[in-house]
């Protein structure tokens, strides 16, 4: 598809798309409910196997190709780094043509400077961060705020090289 095509398409990208919440993310889902509600994007609960959200796009379900993970912190991805269940999301992930890790509350530096509530060694967290982003695993620090946001934008580019190649 042309570049123009592509983008005479995506004029409309709003309506034809349709969020999908993960139903295991509680509290969460509401607020992200209604961030679509208001900006008049629809949007599902149903059961992710990997991530928290994804997208159907005119009727085509992308979750096994695009996923997106949130976390409420960076203590709460230090904390996971410990958990077996987290190494078997990222080996699922890793054959996602789009994953990331989305920390709310925190920064980089935080996992770097060894700031956060774990007795995880500095050394270890930051090997497992860097070996994860070395295959492809995406980590982004955004303020809650904001999450739905940067969602849709992540969706709509992600589309948008889908369509073209």
């Amino acid at each position: 598809m042309t570049k123009y095509k592509v983008t005479k398409q995506l004029n409309t990208f709003r309506q034809d798309i349709e969020m999908i919440i993960d139903s295991r993310e509680q509290e969460f889902a509401y607020i992200l409910s209604s961030y679509f509600a208001r900006n008049k994007i629809k949007s599902r609960i149903q059961k992710l196997e990997t991530g928290d959200n994804s997208f159907i796009y005119r009727g085509q379900d992308y979750s096994s190709l695009f996923s997106v993970d949130r976390k409420r912190n960076i203590d709460e991805l230090i904390s996971n780094f410990c958990e077996e269940r987290f190494y078997k999301e990222l080996d699922r992930a890793i054959k996602f043509k789009y994953f990331s890790f989305v920390i709310e509350s925190g920064t980089l530096s935080l996992l770097y400077s060894g700031k956060y509530r774990s007795s995880m060694k500095k050394k270890s967290a930051i090997g497992i961060f860097e070996s994860w982003t070395a295959r492809g695993i995406h980590f982004e620090f955004i303020d809650g705020l904001n999450y739905g946001n940067f969602l849709i934008w992540k969706i709509y580019y992600f589309l948008r090289n889908e369509l073209l190649h």
